[in-house]
């Protein structure tokens, strides 16, 4: 639990910035679609003047507590007691969670007080996580829905993509490690989503990406639940997303639909 005093320098360093939360189960492009959004919000700095922008960080909670294992604090020394435990596909626990999300967010808006708006995907994952957003001017929840068979095929995906020195370790756990991590999701994170009402926008892993990224940023602009980030912001975002196909992030939308081919693992 967070004591009051905790709490209020929280309050102090997330006044002038709103968050998006972005969950849903493993492999699903979570951190891609944070990026998406993150890149709608940038401007060419050949055609519109950067300070006239809403600064935008999206960070994705593996590299919260990836930072979090670097730090040589007792909070360092604490989550790495918790590192066979993720591996193995299961959550960290909220208290430890709690303490790492407040830890980098003070330390992070410290040195960027100007962010108006923080997209961390993989937040919230349980009811109590929720609770992490409350401090902050504003919260919206994306939750990016998909089939247990879509899930397993993303995160198969994802393993054969990436290089085997970065290879996620619950990736290469298997079917039993998959399924461990889908009981967390089904047992944690939906109950948790149950509660938010309209806080939180459903959105369909079939969908593509421009269409979930356009769902999003037009739910932002009718219901106001962002209030640190202009109407004019959003706006503009919207308007590069479906009239400027040479814009950032209709580029990263291209590449990341029509990925160059996947090659295939030669056995012995």
């Amino acid at each position: 639990m967070t004591s009051e005093a905790v709490l209020s320098g929280i309050c102090a360093v997330t006044r002038n910035t709103s968050i998006i939360g972005i969950t849903g189960p493993s492999g699903n492009g979570k951190s891609t679609y944070g990026e998406v959004l993150k890149a709608a919000f940038e401007s060419s700095s050949l055609q519109e003047p950067p300070q006239d922008e809403c600064r935008v960080t999206c960070t994705e909670t593996s590299g919260i507590i990836k930072w979090g294992l670097r730090q040589q604090t007792r909070l360092g020394d604490d989550l790495r007691e918790f590192e066979p435990l993720m591996a193995l596909g299961k959550y960290l626990p909220d208290h430890m969670m709690e303490a790492l999300f407040f830890t980098w967010v003070r330390t992070y808006l410290g040195r960027f007080p100007q962010t108006r708006l923080l997209i961390v995907p993989g937040l919230p994952r349980t009811i109590a996580q929720n609770s992490f957003l409350e401090p902050f001017m504003g919260k919206l929840v994306v939750h990016i829905r998909a089939t247990p068979e879509e899930t397993r095929k993303a995160v198969i995906r994802r393993y054969l993509s990436t290089l085997p020195e970065k290879r996620r370790a619950d990736d290469a756990g298997g079917e039993k490690i998959f399924h461990e991590r889908q009981a967390e999701y089904t047992g944690l994170t939906l109950p948790a989503l149950s509660g938010l009402n309209g806080t939180v926008l459903h959105l369909d892993r079939s969908e593509s990406l421009r269409t979930r990224t356009s769902k999003a940023l037009g739910h932002i602009q009718e219901n106001g639940y962002l209030p640190m980030v202009s109407h004019r912001a959003v706006n503009r975002a919207l308007w590069r997303l479906l009239h400027c196909p040479d814009h950032r992030v209709n580029k990263m939308i291209d590449h990341i639909e029509n990925p160059p081919p996947v090659p295939k693992l030669v056995t012995a």
